[in-house]
């Protein structure tokens, strides 16, 4: 090998402070994201790790400063006066080249991906790369992000179902936000489907970016919009007879372990015997994840949405997200701020106590499962989280006070 060719290899992997930088930002990225490759020397391919607004890390594209400047999230959606100063200090930085100071640290997705950037391409008529984004540790870590254009637009989202649980959500989002759009009202905006379905061994789907007016969610005013979204679905029926909770149970068989499944088992013979109030439940209602106006609500990411859901699901998960990102891991103090936030806005949902304990405990067994669904190679986190929703769960078993208080009710 050439001396210059061996300097060029050199030069193209990254040195220890970058590498730290790396794990800093992405963490073992090899094995919580298992669709990218690692650093490599194709720089035509490469990513670059950025800091975002949205909990996550952006993986922008090495070569294109426009580009780079795009996949950032907006200023706009930082609550902090100063951190959104600071995020349009390094959207200008980068626009100005300061992207190519981290080129040493690149990373590379796995083969498979090249391909199906070029499908998308092809199926778009536009010439664009793909920035995904990486996050907390979830238990269906799949490939979501930005479509860029060359000029540093953004065209389109791209997620991507991998293998058989992702793929799921991902086909089921896109049947779902097809869907919704008949018989949601015209003041709910929610994604337009641009391009989906299987390709080879994944499914994937393409949404419009969903505009919307700068400024923070605010949950209180949110309560009328989950009323608004359940009206014309709502209905009291058994929960027996909901298919949401019949293909929980059919995913708990698949996921979790026996003794998980005794106390499932033991919540289910209580639950499917009472009735409560059911409808189109967001399934994910986090911050994160929806935009509220005073006239209007632009919501994304409905891979979790359920027709026939427990009313009331989406104001717990909203409560236990926010409470996780103040105490994160501690489960326990989480959904006792869902329970609380319940039956905080019961009235305005028309919710009876019983209606809230049976949402409570459902929830929590829709979590377990969610958590025991896991892709991710390193399940050690995941492992401390199921066992404490498992624990979470018990209380929901039919000799606790929580349910005898329901059955009274």
């Amino acid at each position: 090998m050439s001396r210059g060719a061996t300097t060029q290899q050199q030069r193209s992997r990254p040195g220890p402070a970058m590498h730290r930088l790396g794990q800093a930002l992405l963490g073992d990225e090899q094995t919580t994201y298992p669709w990218l490759r690692g650093v490599g020397p194709d720089r035509s391919r490469a990513f670059i790790a950025l800091p975002s607004s949205q909990r996550a890390t952006m993986l922008v594209p090495a070569g294109n400063r426009r580009q780079q400047a795009a996949a950032l999230s907006r200023p706009d959606s930082v609550s902090s006066r100063t951190r959104r100063a600071g995020y349009r200090v390094l959207q200008r930085a980068i626009q100005l080249g300061a992207g190519t100071l981290m080129a040493p640290f690149a990373y590379q997705l796995n083969p498979s991906f090249p391909s199906i950037i070029d499908h998308v391409r092809s199926g778009l008529a536009v010439d664009v790369v793909y920035a995904p984004s990486t996050g907390p540790v979830r238990p269906n870590q799949k490939p979501v992000g930005r479509l860029i254009a060359r000029r540093g637009n953004t065209v389109g989202w791209l997620k991507i179902g991998t293998v058989g649980g992702t793929a799921t959500l991902v086909r089921h989002e896109e049947a779902m936000l097809r869907y919704l759009t008949t018989i949601l009202p015209s003041d709910i905006s929610i994604p337009t489907v641009r391009l989906g379905g299987p390709w080879k061994s994944v499914n994937f789907h393409i949404t419009e970016p969903l505009e919307r007016p700068p400024g923070q969610p605010d949950f209180d005013p949110a309560i009328r919009w989950l009323a608004e979204l359940s009206d014309g679905t709502r209905k009291r029926d058994l929960v027996v007879a909901s298919q949401a909770w019949q293909d929980l149970v059919e995913r708990s068989r698949r996921c979790l372990s026996r003794e998980e499944l005794i106390t499932l088992g033991g919540v289910s013979r209580w639950i499917e015997a009472q009735s409560c109030a059911l409808g189109v439940i967001h399934g994910d209602w986090s911050p994160w994840n929806r935009q509220i106006g005073q006239r209007h609500a632009w919501v994304w990411d409905w891979e979790r949405c359920q027709l026939d859901g427990p009313i009331g699901f989406d104001v717990i998960h909203n409560a236990v997200q926010v409470s996780l990102l103040a105490e994160p891991g501690n489960w326990h103090a989480a959904l006792r701020n869902g329970a609380a936030s319940l039956d905080h806005h019961a009235s305005a949902l028309s919710l009876s106590e019983r209606d809230q304990h049976v949402a409570t405990a459902w929830y929590t067994a829709e979590l377990l499962v969610r958590y025991s669904e896991t892709t991710l190679k390193d399940q050690t986190e995941i492992a401390a989280i199921r066992r404490q929703l498992h624990r979470e769960l018990a209380t929901h078993l039919p000799d606790t006070t929580l349910v005898r208080r329901a059955h009274s009710s």
